[in-house]
């Protein structure tokens, strides 16, 4: 899984053919989807796959490095070795969830968007990541997928109930990452509530 080191040559290996026999006709990649859901859901509270119960900050924050290395690996490789003849693009589908005002909901942004985006476009973790968790041991593009703020649950509902209706966030958080990520093109490429 993503806890072992070996992945991330192994999502090299496995963009590498993916590269070689579909670059011609792909000319846009995302290297992998919402990675703070896997390290956060998959490893720490068994919500999703692979189901690891830890509870664990330290197999959170590995998955979560393994995921930056893995993107990271099959970027430079695209990049040096398809990018000249194949013209296409790399890039990572960030989340986000956050709280509309005050202190917790610039920290919640940090981790969700932060915690990748950061070392992706400037080479290290928030400084605000590094003061709360100790430290242990790149992109064509900021790919984000949103749906909605959970702050206020009065806020008008969907057909899911931790989904609501909050438009005004994406602004906040299209600005955050126009700030703090040196203004990458940024696509969103999940925006929706459900019925």
């Amino acid at each position: 899984g993503w806890e072992n080191t070996t992945i991330v040559q192994r999502f090299r290996d496995y963009a590498d053919v993916l590269f070689r026999h579909f670059g011609s006709q792909v000319k846009f990649w995302i290297t992998l989807n919402e990675p703070f859901i896997v390290a956060n859901l998959g490893y720490a509270y068994e919500s999703f796959a692979p189901g690891c119960r830890t509870f664990s900050v330290v197999s959170h924050r590995i998955v979560g490095k393994q995921y930056i290395a893995a993107h990271t690996e099959a970027w430079h490789l695209s990049n040096d070795k398809y990018r000249p003849t194949q013209h296409g693009i790399v890039s990572i589908a960030l989340n986000s969830d956050g709280r509309s005002r005050g202190t917790r909901a610039s920290r919640r942004t940090w981790f969700f968007i932060g915690w990748f985006a950061h070392p992706i476009f400037s080479g290290d973790y928030p400084e605000l990541m590094t003061t709360i968790i100790p430290k242990q041991g790149l992109a064509a593009g900021l790919n984000h997928n949103w749906y909605c703020v959970t702050h206020d649950r009065t806020w008008i509902e969907t057909g899911s109930s931790w989904l609501k209706i909050t438009p005004f966030w994406i602004i906040k958080l299209l600005k955050f990452i126009k700030d703090e990520c040196g203004n990458p093109p940024i696509y969103v490429i999940e925006n929706k509530v459900s019925e």
